[in-house]
């Protein structure tokens, strides 16, 4: 009888770049103290979706760029598709809630 390894979840899931954390973090707290709003709650749910997505993405598409499969290669996958949905809904909360479509605008 084999047993399938623990895996554990938490470094896989949460990228561990401590300098992305404060130059991501500070400005979108800071921007929505002082200007609350809808629009500006999904842009920061997005951006926090596509933070938390890059480090599993990456594990996921290294594992299939060397052609091998691990026991964390579909559990990076699903957290990649789950932060990729909240990256959807933030954006798409964005985009319903702005007063007009201008931010899109770089």
């Amino acid at each position: 009888m084999t047993t399938t390894p623990r895996i554990p979840l938490k470094p896989l899931a949460i990228p561990n770049e401590h300098g992305a954390w404060g130059f991501w973090l500070e400005p979108a707290l800071l921007g929505l103290l002082l200007a609350p709003s809808w629009a500006g709650t999904g842009l920061v749910l997005a951006s926090l979706g596509a933070l938390f997505m890059q480090h599993p993405l990456s594990l996921f598409l290294t594992d299939k760029r060397r052609k091998r499969s691990y026991a964390r290669t579909p559990i990076t996958f699903q957290l990649s598709l789950a932060y990729s949905l909240v990256v959807l809904l933030g954006f798409s909360l964005a985009i319903f809630q702005a007063s007009s479509w201008h931010f899109l605008i770089p």
